[in-house]
């Protein structure tokens, strides 16, 4: 064959580009999907947002995908429409792909039937949230999303079945433990009807990765800066040459919020993962790509949580919170189907149960002792008691008890019996509790009474009064005010005035070298200096003893909102609902000098207002009486609720007053234990109080 001039070198280019290329194949790229969970906190990060979709924008080729919890959305399309609009023009340009889990992110397979810890099969409450979802979504973006990422990439044939309803193509899920030559990140799936669901497997390892780094000493790692860490993950992915690495980032982790310029961080991160051996896709770009996968082996139920569904059912809290949600799913149930339901109470208490299937909560009981878990095991409860105040059922016992003082079955555990004697004339009581049960052992309470009387001698207030008595197992000690002086050495300190001498009331300044010395020196207390020179610090400080309150909170009426849950000021302790108090009557005890009793009155939603003080009179070196005028505190005590504790005050450091009041003993009612209410998983505990009938 002839080739004319014309021609001849375009044909001999081809043919050099043609060697060039099966000499020097280019180096493969490795396909790279990334799901960005964003449960409903992120909502609050809107500047963080604002950055990472002006990221997504500087780097066009960088395609993501976004799971984001309905609340988020409700949040940003009031307090910040532009990152709504950026995520519509980003999905427009098809760079990154918008899906929402149900409404309230509950664990399909556990709504759905395949519950280990009760008979629990309310599918149609999954279909309602996924429609809400989808009406919210379809409200947003005018479309209907294609995938879903289900919390904890927990599903189960039964729940794809029920997701082919909503005409759902993907679905992002994973194995608690996934064998690296067995990883297979992308399978397909049919089912019952014969519809396709591609289910992508997220690669556990990376995906927990950033997470790790969060916290490197729990998983004793090796702190480096946020590049170096970057790099070692593109390098990890690299060299296992999937064909394609399936990831989470569960919101802006805390390692990029810990690093000094944490934004740049995730820029870098973005930046490397363009530029490096990686093409990344949306969920609906990959699938174009690669219709044929392979078909699925049967499976039960899936879920990319290393602890499996455990995290959700295996705690005894976690339990007992079961038991009490199928309770309350039943009674909704026979109400609904009683022919006397109303529309709106209906929607209200549909609302009420859909937040508290919520997968969060249950992975949250029993886990941790914080403020934040305690609230949310609160509100649980708190919403299940509104269902049945809404259907007019009697409110379950249990639910104003913690979950933690349920056995793995969900009833009350069982304690050695607190004794209440009462006189034939019922004009006296006492409660009797088991002996040495109190956490700190010199304060033992070991019996509370209660007596009506006449007075001898008539007063302004009349004759009759109410003698509360409280005697302990041990002799009530007293303890003292500790004075020690110490001496502190930081030639990095600067103060000014050079030189302070004891009594000088001069103010003056230190000049910390860096935070760390500052955190030191904000524990010294600057009015007990005693001298300062050449960064030699002398200075007194005066541990104030411990003390000792004696609290008994008095609920005249056992009902739910009536009274206070808030205990007096300071102490770590609130009364569960049904117990809400109206009086309470407190006392020092181990301070000699002060010898009376302070009671005070509330009422809801108020503070606590002192009605009077009253003599405390030690009838023996156990016992402590107190006589109130029945004038004041009038009715029948023995159709009273009583909460007998005791309270610890300890100084932490010489500017912090006190750490609060703990419990450190009190009367626990039938089925209770101290150790449940005072020591497990509950930060502030809820009290409940003793009834006498």
């Amino acid at each position: 064959m002839k080739i004319s001039k014309k021609y001849s070198h375009f044909f001999w280019g081809i043919i050099f580009f043609s060697i060039l290329f099966l000499t020097f194949p280019l180096e493969a790229r490795n396909d790279l999907l990334i799901f960005w969970l964003a449960d409903k906190k992120e909502g609050e990060k809107i500047e963080t947002y604002r950055y990472l979709f002006n990221l997504l924008e500087k780097y066009p080729q960088l395609c993501l995908n976004f799971s984001l919890s309905p609340p988020v959305l409700q949040t940003w399309s009031t307090a910040a429409p532009d990152l709504v609009e950026k995520l519509k023009s980003l999905q427009r340009k098809k760079q990154i792909s918008i899906v929402f889990p149900p409404f309230y992110e509950p664990i399909l397979p556990l709504i759905y039937g395949d519950n280990p810890v009760v008979s629990f099969s309310y599918p149609i409450d999954l279909r309602e949230q996924i429609a809400s979802s989808w009406e919210l979504y379809q409200q947003i973006f005018d479309i209907l999303p294609s995938g879903m990422v289900p919390p904890g990439g927990a599903i189960s044939p039964a729940a794809l079945d029920l997701l082919s309803e909503f005409e759902i193509k993907w679905i992002l899920t994973g194995r608690e433990q996934i064998q690296e030559e067995r990883y297979l990140p992308f399978v397909q799936y049919l089912t019952k009807e014969g519809k396709e669901i591609y289910l992508f497997f997220r690669e556990n390892n990376f995906s927990e990765y950033w997470e790790k780094l969060s916290f490197p000493e729990k998983y004793s790692l090796k702190i480096a800066p946020g590049k170096e860490k970057i790099e070692e993950w593109i390098a990890q992915i690299g060299e296992k040459n999937y064909p394609l690495t399936v990831v989470t980032f569960e919101g802006l982790t805390e390692f990029f919020s810990l690093q000094e310029k944490g934004y740049e961080i995730l820029e870098q991160l973005f930046d490397q993962i363009v530029h490096g051996d990686f093409v990344t896709y949306t969920a609906e770009k990959y699938i174009l790509k690669n219709r044929s996968a392979k078909k699925i082996e049967p499976f039960k139920l899936l879920t990319w949580r290393k602890d499996g569904f455990s995290a959700w059912t295996e705690k005894r809290e976690k339990r007992a919170a079961w038991e009490l949600l199928a309770e309350a799913r039943e009674a909704i149930e026979k109400y609904k189907n009683s022919g006397q339901a109303e529309i709106k109470t209906l929607d209200t208490i549909f609302e009420e149960i859909y937040i508290c299937e919520s997968g969060d909560n249950f992975l949250c009981f029993g886990e941790y002792a914080d403020e934040e878990s305690e609230k949310n095991e609160l509100l649980f409860r708190l919403r299940l008691i509104n269902i049945y105040r809404l259907i007019g059922q009697p409110i379950p016992g249990e639910l104003f008890h913690p979950l933690a003082s349920y056995s793995f079955l969900g009833s009350l555990l069982s304690e050695e019996e607190t004794e209440i004697e009462i006189d034939k004339n019922e004009r006296l009581f006492s409660i009797v509790e088991p002996a040495d049960d109190s956490l700190d052992e010199r304060f033992d309470l070991k019996n509370f009474s209660c007596q009506e009387r006449v007075t001898e001698v008539i007063t302004s207030l009349g004759k009759e009064e109410i003698i509360f008595s409280f005697t302990f197992s041990k002799v009530i000690i007293s303890t003292e005010v500790v004075t020690s002086t110490e001496v502190i050495t930081s030639p990095e300190i600067t103060f000014f005035p050079e030189t302070i001498i004891s009594g000088n009331t001069v103010s003056y300044t230190i000049k910390p070298s860096s935070p760390d010395e500052k955190s030191r020196w904000d524990l010294v207390p600057l009015r007990e200096v005693i001298t300062s020179t050449g960064g030699v610090v002398v200075y007194r400080r005066e541990s104030r003893k411990e003390r000792i309150f004696l609290d008994l909170y008095i609920d005249l009426n056992n009902r739910v909102g009536a009274g206070s849950v808030t205990l007096l000021p300071g102490r770590k302790a609130l009364t569960v609902p049904e117990d809400a108090w109206e009086y309470c009557l407190t006392m020092e005890i181990n301070t000699p000098e002060v010898k009376e009793a302070k009671l005070y009155r509330t009422k809801e939603n108020s503070p606590a207002e002192e009605v009077g003080k009253f003599p405390l009179v030690s009838t023996d070196p156990y016992t402590l009486s107190v006589a109130i005028p029945k004038e004041i505190l009038y009715g029948t005590p023995m159709n009273w609720g009583y909460l007998v504790s005791v309270f610890k005050e300890v100084p932490v450091s010489p500017t912090t007053n006190s750490e609060g009041m703990k419990v450190i003993d009190l009367l626990v009612p039938l089925g209770k234990t101290q150790k449940q209410v005072l020591s497990e998983s509950i930060l502030t505990p809820h009290l409940s109080a003793i009834r006498i009938r």
